[in-house]
C-alpha cells in the first residue's frame, strides 16, 4: 500500500516554494468563482461556522474572508505554509482522525486534498462526522489524465464516479458535479 502522503510535514516543503498570500489568493480565486456559480446559496452562509481542510498557503481563506465569510476555520497538517496575514482560527488537521474535532460546520472544502489520501472510506466517515446536518461539503479533485496519474504524491486519483458513489455511500446527498 502506498504511504498517506498526508501525514508527511515533509511533502509541504518538498513540493511546495513560499509563495505570497497575494499570488495564492490569485490561484485560489478561481475557487470562489465556480463555487459561486455552482451553488448560489453559498452567500446564505456567510454567518455559519465554514471549515477549510488543506488551507495551505491560506489564498482561499483569504478570498473568503475578503468576500465577507465571519467565521472560517483554517485546517492544514502543516502551518508552516500559512500566510502570518490570516488571523482565522487554525486548527491542525488529519481528516483521516478528527477524533479531536468537537465541532460541526455547515461548509467544508477541500480543494485538491483527498487525490493524496489513501484512506478514502475513513475521510468520507470522518467528514460527515463533522458536516452539520444541512451541511455542505464542496470539493475539488484532479480528473485522471496522464499529468495527475503520474504526480508521485496523487495516491487517490480516481473518475468522478468513484467519488460519487464513496460519498453516496457515507449518506451524502449529490448536488452538482462539474467536470
Amino acid at each position: 500500500m502506498k504511504k498517506n502522503i498526508n501525514k508527511s510535514k515533509s511533502y509541504y516543503h518538498e513540493t511546495h516554494r513560499k509563495i505570497s498570500l497575494q499570488e495564492s489568493s490569485a490561484w485560489t480565486a478561481n475557487h470562489l468563482a465556480v463555487v459561486k456559480k455552482l451553488f448560489p446559496q453559498i452567500n446564505d452562509y456567510k454567518n455559519k461556522k465554514v471549515l477549510e481542510i488543506g488551507s495551505s498557503y491560506g489564498g482561499f481563506i483569504n478570498n473568503l474572508n475578503k468576500d465577507g465569510f465571519k467565521n472560517v476555520t483554517v485546517s492544514d497538517l502543516d502551518k508552516s505554509l500559512l500566510s502570518e496575514k490570516i488571523k482565522n482560527k487554525f486548527i491542525y488537521l488529519d481528516i483521516t482522525d478528527v477524533n479531536t474535532i468537537k465541532d460541526k460546520y455547515d461548509v467544508i472544502f477541500a480543494f485538491d486534498v483527498l487525490e493524496h489520501i489513501t484512506e478514502s472510506e475513513k475521510v468520507a466517515k470522518n467528514i460527515f462526522k463533522i458536516l452539520s446536518k444541512e451541511g455542505l461539503f464542496i470539493f475539488s479533485v484532479p480528473y485522471p489524465k496522464l499529468l495527475n496519474i503520474y504526480d508521485p504524491y496523487h495516491v487517490n486519483i480516481q473518475y468522478p464516479n468513484y467519488w460519487t458513489n464513496l460519498f453516496n455511500k457515507k449518506q451524502f446527498i449529490l448536488l452538482k458535479i462539474e467536470i
